[in-house]
């Protein structure tokens, strides 16, 4: 290449590039005519060679692509190298160089996550780390440049390099669950509790519980009896009826689990969880259909009235308890049991064992079983024997309120009918509610 002296100073440039890395010797002379006052003399002229190193420097991120839950911490390395030149390819850049990072969020904007950063090399190894999160779902494309400068034996030169973008996507997950009365019908009005116990790599971590309630946030289904949790953290969860819907008993026992994962982030447990009608304090002409099918009126309070200061007379006169109960397997027997708030001797008898029924779920007469009526301290209990277990039973009791005529005016005293298996301390099984009926004077003393 040739280049001419311009601009009076007796210099000119040349542009050199190479597209490889290392050594270049130039060099360069000079031949022509001098001119003099006594004339031109021909001349030529010999520059001492320069050296001219080619350096360039090399940034990759990794991982390219890669996944996490929300709330994770994702890591991304920065591996930052240099050609200097000298054969030996691209070798680790030294410790202390900076690399600037940068995330494009596209179309999410998490309120928790690091959006420009930068890091330093350490460790002699040319690379450094950043720590991304966020806690929302959506992917991400992180970027890497670096620009500084080479040094080497000839002197130092500035050199710049970006990496190729990465891709990183937070997954979140879902719950669905349902609820149904033991018709199949959706039922609305339930409350669960749902816990996170692990996360996603299988690690114990303290429980996160949330209460969920029908229709109400968190749930995310309108309709009743369907329930649904969105933006989850991704991990096991335990999933528990906590509350049942007014006049119905709840399926407490039953826990599910249930793993959110990064390839099935969203689960739905597709058996719903079954409230029974619950027992009931109902009026004397109460029917078994009645009670199965929710039409049954509830019956709350019992009143006397008092005569020289003892109880001369009691309305209503009768009542029924009702009771919908799955016997377990291997049992055959239940205990209806009655108790109040002051004394025994003020529990309402049963009327006689004839009113002690029972019946199918779709309300047959069901025969062959044996009732006992019990007193004393036991007064309005029964324990009915001779049962399948295994089957549901629809469970009648009528009691008369007249027993207590006579007695002592007793104020205010409030009544709990419990079904419970084989005995008074056996397990609950069915009841009409804690202190579900009240006797009370008429007309207030």
């Amino acid at each position: 290449d040739s280049c001419a002296t311009d601009g009076g100073d007796g210099d000119c440039t040349v542009v050199l590039t190479s597209e490889d890395t290392g050594l270049s010797t130039i060099s360069a002379d000079w031949n022509g005519v001098i001119v003099t006052a006594e004339g031109n003399a021909d001349a030529t002229a010999m520059a001492d060679p320069v050296v001219k190193r080619w350096v360039d420097a090399r940034l990759t991120l990794t991982p390219a692509e890669d996944r996490n839950g929300i709330g994770e911490a994702h890591t991304i390395t920065a591996l930052l190298e240099f050609d200097y030149g000298n054969r030996e390819g691209f070798v680790d850049a030294p410790d202390g160089e900076t690399i600037m990072l940068s995330t494009d969020f596209g179309s999410f904007s998490p309120d928790a996550m690091v959006t420009t950063t930068t890091c330093d090399t350490d460790g002699g190894d040319g690379d450094c780390q950043v720590t991304l999160y966020s806690d929302e779902a959506g992917t991400a494309t992180i970027s890497g440049s670096w620009s500084g400068d080479i040094d080497t034996a000839e002197g130092t030169a500035a050199a710049s390099t970006s990496a190729e973008p990465v891709t990183k996507e937070w997954i979140d997950g879902s719950l669905t669950w349902f609820k149904e009365d033991e018709a199949g019908n959706p039922l609305g009005g339930a409350t669960f509790e749902v816990c996170r116990t692990h996360d996603r790599f299988g690690n114990d971590i303290a429980d996160e519980c949330v209460s969920v309630t029908d229709n109400n946030a968190p749930d995310a289904d309108g309709d009743a009896g369907e329930f649904l949790l969105l933006e989850l953290a991704l991990g096991r969860y335990t999933i528990q009826e906590t509350a049942a819907p007014s006049g119905y008993s709840g399926d407490f026992d039953r826990v599910e689990t249930v793993e959110l994962t990064l390839d099935n982030p969203d689960a739905t447990v597709s058996e719903p969880w079954i409230n029974r009608r619950a027992g009931q304090i109902t009026p004397t002409d109460t029917t078994c259909e009645d009670f199965v099918s929710g039409t049954a009126e509830d019956l709350e309070t019992v009143q006397y009235r008092l005569k020289s200061g003892v109880i001369n007379n009691t309305a209503p006169g009768v009542f029924f308890y009702y009771s919908l109960v799955t016997l377990p397997e291997g049992s055959d027997s239940l205990y209806i049991d009655e108790s109040n708030t002051l004394a025994p001797n003020y529990n309402f008898a049963v009327q006689n064992d004839r009113q002690v029924r029972v019946y199918t779920p779709e309300c047959e007469t069901v025969d062959g079983f044996d009732a006992e009526l019990l007193d004393g301290d036991n007064l309005g209990d029964v324990l009915i024997s001779g049962l399948q277990g295994g089957m549901t039973y629809v469970i009648s009791i009528k009691y008369e309120t007249s027993n207590i005529v006579g007695l002592e005016d007793p104020g205010t005293v409030f009544y709990t009918h419990e079904t419970k298996l084989g005995d008074v301390n056996g397990t609950l099984l069915d009841t009409a509610g804690e202190d579900a009926l009240k006797l009370e004077q008429k007309g207030g003393s």
